[in-house]
C-alpha cells in the first residue's frame, strides 16, 4: 500500500474527528461530556452564539459552569465575548478565555468558560451573553437569552434540628449565701493581716529612727557649724575630733586629754566662735564623758 495514501487517510480521520468534536457549531454534543442542563442558542449574520449551563438547579454550596461559544464565518472577527454575572448576584470563581480554534469548514470557534457560585438561596439569572463582531464594513452585536437557575439551601427539612428532642438545661441554682459570706470573711481576713503588717512596719521604722545614736547627731551639727564661714571655730573641730575618737579603740587616757582640750577651747576667745557653737561644744563634752564612763564600766 502506498504510504502517502495511509497518511492521507489518517489525516482525514483526524480532521473529521475535530470537526465532529466542535460543540455549539455542529449541533452534536461531545460523546464523552455530560449534556448541559440549560442551553441558549442564537444565530444571526456571520455569528452563531451558544450559552450553556452545567446545572439547572443547585445548592448554596455548589458551583455552576457556564460556557459561552461563538462560531464566526470566514472573514468575520470577534471583538467582544462575555457576560456580567456579578450584576445578578453571582460570585465569579474563575473566568477563562480559550484560544480561538480554526474548524475544518473554515469557521473560527471562540470559547469562554466561567465558574459561578451563589451566595444565598433563591432564583438566580445567568444574564445574556454579548458577542460583538465585525466583517469588512459590517459590524453587529448579538445577545443570548437569559437563563434561570434555582438555588436551594444546603439545610433540608430532614436536616433541621428537632426542637422537641432537645435536652432541657438544669435550672440555675441560687448562689449559696454561706459560701458568699465565707468568701467575704476570707478576703477581709487577708486584708486585715496586710494592714497589721503595714502598721507594724511603720512603727518599727519610727522606733528605729528615734533610737539613733545622739553622738552622731551632735557630730553632724558640729561639722555643719564648723564648715560655715560665719561660724568658723576651732572649738567645733576639737569637739568633732573628740566624738570620732570615742568611736574608735582609742586609749581612755588620750580620750580624756581630748576632752580637756575641748573644755579649754570652749572658753577661749575665738573670733569666729558664736554662742551656738559653744552650746554645741558643751553638749559634745557631756556626751563624751558619758560614753567614756560607759566604756570604763564595761572594761
Amino acid at each position: 500500500m502506498n504510504m502517502r495514501r495511509v497518511w492521507g487517510a489518517i489525516l482525514s480521520l483526524l480532521l473529521a474527528g475535530a470537526y465532529l468534536a466542535a460543540p455549539g457549531c455542529t449541533g452534536d454534543a461531545e460523546p464523552d461530556a455530560a449534556a448541559p442542563a440549560l442551553v441558549s442558542e442564537v444565530e444571526s449574520g456571520p455569528v452563531q452564539l451558544s450559552v450553556s449551563s452545567s446545572d439547572a438547579s443547585m445548592r448554596t454550596v455548589d458551583r455552576v459552569e457556564v460556557r459561552i461559544q461563538a462560531c464566526l464565518d470566514t472573514g468575520a472577527a470577534l471583538t467582544e465575548l462575555g457576560l456580567d454575572a456579578e450584576s445578578e448576584g453571582w460570585t465569579v470563581i474563575s473566568d477563562r478565555l480559550l484560544v480561538a480554534q480554526s474548524l475544518p469548514d473554515g469557521r473560527v470557534l471562540h470559547e469562554r468558560t466561567l465558574v459561578l457560585e451563589p451566595f444565598l438561596e433563591g432564583e438566580y439569572t445567568i444574564p445574556s451573553a454579548r458577542a460583538a463582531w465585525t466583517r469588512g464594513e459590517e459590524s453587529g452585536v448579538m445577545l443570548s437569552d437569559p437563563m434561570t437557575i434555582s438555588v436551594q439551601s444546603v439545610l433540608k427539612e430532614d436536616d433541621t434540628l428537632e426542637l422537641s428532642g432537645r435536652r432541657e438545661l438544669p435550672p440555675e441554682s441560687e448562689p449559696d449565701e454561706a459560701g458568699v459570706n465565707g468568701t467575704l470573711i476570707w478576703i477581709a481576713t487577708r486584708f486585715g493581716w496586710v494592714g497589721v503588717l503595714a502598721i507594724g512596719l511603720v512603727v518599727w521604722l519610727l522606733i528605729r529612727r528615734n533610737k539613733r545614736d545622739p553622738v552622731q547627731a551632735i557630730l553632724a551639727r558640729l561639722e555643719r557649724v564648723a564648715s560655715e564661714p560665719s561660724e568658723v571655730s576651732s572649738a567645733c573641730a576639737e569637739a568633732a575630733i573628740a566624738l570620732r575618737t570615742l568611736s574608735s579603740d582609742h586609749p581612755p587616757e588620750a580620750t580624756r586629754a581630748l576632752i580637756d582640750r575641748l573644755d579649754d577651747a570652749r572658753f577661749e576667745p575665738h573670733p569666729g566662735a558664736s554662742n551656738n557653737a559653744r552650746r554645741l561644744i558643751t553638749d559634745a563634752i557631756e556626751h563624751c564623758r558619758t560614753l567614756l564612763d560607759q566604756r570604763e564600766a564595761r572594761a
